[in-house]
């Protein structure tokens, strides 16, 4: 019986490291997201190191500074070798060599690698930290002899289930307050940089993206460029697709208006339209792909959901032109949404461009690019429904700028969840 506890004991401990950040996985099964905390008394420069010549290839342009992490885009198996930077002030290091140390990355997930004040590095996972949470708890509330004896009284019990209760919620306490905490530092941040980077749209920059992938197979047209600028491992992504919507496609949507004033199309009342049809299909698919072929439905699946349920979802239809009253437009995605995607058919010579002040992500698209945002999985559950509203859905608001010069033209589609049919 005790030993059941034990084992009770620590798979519920393990839950908040199975529940935090997960690793990104972006270049297939193989890659992880490492994070490297710098609790040294100096900053330090992160290398990987071929392989095979033993060559030493920075991975961290700047380095990072004491009391400071990144994150490294990597795969398992790989080793890095981390060094003391000398002291600006001196040109030398704390001893006569400056320090040095390896890692190597591993299998596991949520890996972390700690760098001592003696360069010594500590190796952390979801299994290591959970097995020293699990330690934690037995030693706070240690298994009473009295247990294994014939006559122990059920009070003794109800003490130690009290104790192992209340260590464990401590347990899982701490990891759900520092995430709150971080997402809340994120969001505040975030906030406050929305009025400079549409103040001052040129000198911000787009965001650098993680990694990009050319999408094959999308049905008629060029193959776009799958460009990924933001991937909690969740589905909550920014994905920009270059050359995903050709001028005459355009043209065809603009033109097919299903109000008086031209600003929505409906669906259903377009798709006998061929090139609107082709334009909805390719739409589903670039989504399959953006969300790792995920989505259990087709656009097929959506004309009998809309039909079923009555309901018209429509191209929000947007031209917008220099304003002295313009103001940077926000929109925060309701809980029933999968996600959101923006066509540019134009875009201005300056200004328009989208900023995520969650995600800190910041994009100038192109003319001909497509703007995937996904808040959710697409598994329709109430856990993703109370999600999005959580400040650690990082996607599920964004901005867009006023435009400065020129025209821009879009058409928004908001896709919500779909049951699985």
């Amino acid at each position: 019986m005790v030993a059941s506890l034990l084992l009770l004991l620590v798979l519920l401990v393990s839950i908040p490291a199975a529940s935090g950040r997960k690793t990104t996985s972006t270049t297939g099964g193989d890659g992880r997201d490492i994070q490297v905390i710098n609790d040294s008394n100096a900053k330090v420069d992160i290398f990987w190191v071929h392989p095979t010549t033993r060559e030493l290839h920075k991975s961290i342009e700047d380095g990072i500074l004491k009391g400071t992490d990144a994150v490294i885009n990597s795969f398992k198996h790989h080793e890095f070798e981390v060094q003391e930077v000398p002291r600006k002030s001196t040109g030398s290091c704390r001893e006569s060599e400056c320090a040095k140390a390896h890692f190597k990355v591993t299998t596991k997930d949520e890996q972390r690698f700690i760098i001592a004040a003696d360069f010594t590095v500590t190796y952390q996972d979801t299994q290591t930290r959970a097995l020293e949470q699990a330690k934690r708890v037995s030693r706070e509330c240690p298994v009473p002899t009295t247990l294994l004896e014939d006559d122990n009284t059920n009070s003794t019990m109800d003490e130690w289930t009290a104790c192992l209760q209340r260590e464990i919620e401590a347990t899982l306490r701490e990891p759900r307050q520092e995430v709150h905490f971080q997402a809340s530092v994120r969001h505040d941040l975030g906030q406050r940089l929305v009025k400079h980077a549409c103040q001052d749209q040129e000198r911000f920059p787009t965001s650098i993206s993680t990694h990009n992938q050319t999408l094959l197979n999308l049905g008629p047209g060029k193959n776009p460029t799958m460009r990924v600028f933001f991937d909690s491992n969740d589905n909550h992504k920014v994905v920009l697709l270059e050359r995903f919507v050709s001028k005459a496609q355009c043209q065809s949507l603009l033109q097919h208006p299903s109000n008086s004033d031209g600003t929505t199309l409906d669906w259903a009342a377009s798709q006998k339209d061929a090139t609107v049809s082709a334009i909805l299909s390719r739409i589903y698919q670039s989504l399959n792909r953006v969300l790792d072929h995920k989505v259990p439905i087709s656009d097929k699946a959506f004309w009998k959901h809309q039909k079923q349920t009555q309901t018209t979802t429509h191209f929000q239809i947007q031209t917008r032109t220099p304003s002295p009253d313009d103001e940077p437009h926000e929109f925060v995605a309701p809980p029933n949404l999968l996600g959101t995607i923006i066509l540019f058919c134009q875009v201005p010579t300056k200004g328009g461009a989208i900023h995520f002040p969650k995600a800190g992500t910041h994009i100038k698209p192109y003319k001909g690019s497509a703007l995937w945002i996904t808040y959710q999985a697409p598994n329709n559950n109430d856990n993703n429904k109370q999600l999005l509203d959580d400040k650690n859905v990082f996607t599920n608001q964004y901005v867009q700028c006023p435009v400065v010069e020129g025209t821009e033209a879009t058409l928004t589609l908001h896709l919500p969840m779909i049951p699985n049919t």
